[in-house]
């Protein structure tokens, strides 16, 4: 279903008025602009629109970093591998792909990771996560500038 995240905040902190503002205006145009081409390679296989945050988390945290800053965690899903998600500057953590998972999957506490790490460690070469991220962030961009232009014509249809 497009068009659909979790703002899934993971126990401990919660997130500040400003962060919560951010994230929410921030992960519909993710979740909207999530595609075959940004999921993860072992994934893309069985991407699916009715689960558009299948293997987008890579992608997703580097985004989610590059915008609002915080950390990267990266965590092992039992059954699932490797998953990433972000944590802001007041220590709340939040998991934008977590929907790509079964309800009762336990997504453990994970270690810190560097966004060069992300993007630029022998295996995510080999995944291809910076090409992918590069592709999840110029559809962002066009997605939020569409979403500017249409705004705006809003605004002027509304004006006397």
């Amino acid at each position: 279903m497009k068009g659909a995240f979790d703002l899934m905040e993971r126990p401990g902190p919660s997130l500040t008025d400003d962060e919560r503002r951010e994230i929410e205006l921030l992960a519909p145009l993710v979740s909207d602009v999530w595609c075959v081409e940004t999921a993860a390679l072992n994934c893309q296989n069985s991407w699916t629109p009715e689960n558009p945050a299948f293997g987008q988390c890579a992608v997703t945290a580097a985004l989610v970093f590059d915008l609002l800053g915080g950390e990267i965690i990266r965590t092992e899903v039992a059954g699932f591998g490797s998953h990433y998600f972000n944590r802001f500057w007041s220590g709340a953590e939040i998991d934008l792909t977590r929907s790509q998972f079964p309800v009762n999957a336990v997504v453990p506490p994970g270690e810190l990771r560097t966004l060069e790490y992300l993007l630029d460690s022998e295996r995510a070469v080999a995944a291809k996560t910076r090409e992918r991220f590069e592709k999840l962030k110029d559809r962002f961009f066009r997605a939020l500038l569409d979403k500017t232009i249409e705004d705006k014509k809003n605004r002027r249809r509304r004006t006397p």
